[in-house]
């Protein structure tokens, strides 16, 4: 008895916190709830269905239907489950990957770009099937469908799917992307130099000899000196180097855009436009044309070292640089 009146008790704190929790996030003004986070996470079991409700109600309803305090108390309940880690949350993931490009980009672009391979990976239930889907579906925006094809990368990482596996989708892949004009073709021919796919050494080759291969993802030359190194190499390496390749964890450096202040925003957006001013400016200065003065070419002539798809972004954003301004 007294344990079922614990229970309770405990069951009806949280009814508190995942409501005071929806109060703050319809605040424009307020702080990142670190009190009431802490709340959820310790007790979880009575949690996760209160949560999984919320984002029930967020993405199942008409995007149309959205309200902007909706958007931000979804996004930040999935970032909550992503850090538990609850399978449960991964439909709802895929959900919000597969909704229309217009939308998204909208409300949570560059929240996409930068998390919802790691998203789907942390709230990964083991349907495959999911995953496979998004990435072969031309209809969703490319953003979408390259998370998804990172996703496996994560759950390979981290031991989460066998190379079996991954080879077989990635192999599935070649054949489903043959007519696919994205840069998505271009980013499975990366990704297989990362997990140095040598068993899809032929698939990669009819790719290059197709054109299909954007140079700055890839090219011959580097899934030969990737595949050269010993297996498991160069996963490794980037694993150890950056956090692109775990899972979900620190939900307050996540949100915060989502508790920013308006002068805050202001600052930033300041800062975002000096930045693409200043890599504008540098393209600018190493770009001439010898015939006609008034013309700008918008080759860039590279005059400092190449800068690694997974490396920091020079423009200052502070993106991955094939997260950025390599596809820009």
């Amino acid at each position: 008895m007294i344990n079922l009146d614990k229970e309770k008790n405990e069951e009806a704190v949280l009814v508190d916190a995942v409501q005071e929790l929806q109060k703050r996030l319809a605040n424009q003004d307020a702080d990142y709830p670190s009190d009431l986070v802490e709340k959820i996470i310790e007790q979880r079991e009575h949690a996760v269905p209160k949560l999984l409700t919320i984002l029930e109600e967020f993405l199942m309803s008409s995007p149309r239907n959205i309200s902007t305090i909706k958007w931000r108390e979804g996004i930040f309940v999935i970032l909550i489950l992503a850090k538990l880690r609850e399978p449960k949350a991964f439909p709802y993931v895929v959900r919000l990957c597969s909704m229309p490009h217009k939308i998204v980009e909208h409300y949570v672009d560059e929240f996409i770009k930068d998390n919802a391979h790691r998203l789907l990976a942390s709230t990964f239930n083991g349907d495959l099937k999911a995953l496979y889907s998004i990435i072969i579906n031309q209809y969703l925006w490319e953003y979408s469908r390259w998370a998804a094809l990172d996703a496996y990368i994560v759950l390979y990482a981290n031991n989460i799917i066998s190379r079996k596996e991954i080879i077989e989708d990635f192999s599935g892949f070649f054949d489903e992307l043959y007519d696919d004009f994205s840069l998505i073709p271009s980013q499975l021919v990366s990704n297989c130099s990362d997990i140095q796919a040598i068993e899809l050494s032929e698939k990669i080759e009819r790719y290059f000899a197709g054109n299909f291969i954007s140079y700055e993802f890839s090219s011959r030359g580097r899934i030969k000196e990737s595949f050269s190194k010993a297996p498991g190499i160069v996963l490794k390496e980037l694993h150890n180097d950056s956090a692109y390749y775990d899972f979900i964890d620190d939900i307050e450096y996540k949100s915060k855009w989502l508790f920013r202040k308006e002068e805050e925003s202001e600052v930033y957006d300041e800062e975002f436009k000096r930045a693409a001013c200043a890599l504008y400016t540098r393209q600018l200065e190493s770009s001439k044309d010898d015939y006609d003065p008034f013309y700008v070419s918008t080759q860039v002539v590279r005059t400092g070292p190449k800068i690694g798809r997974n490396d920091v972004c020079s423009c200052g954003s502070g993106k991955k640089y094939k997260k950025c301004c390599l596809i820009n």
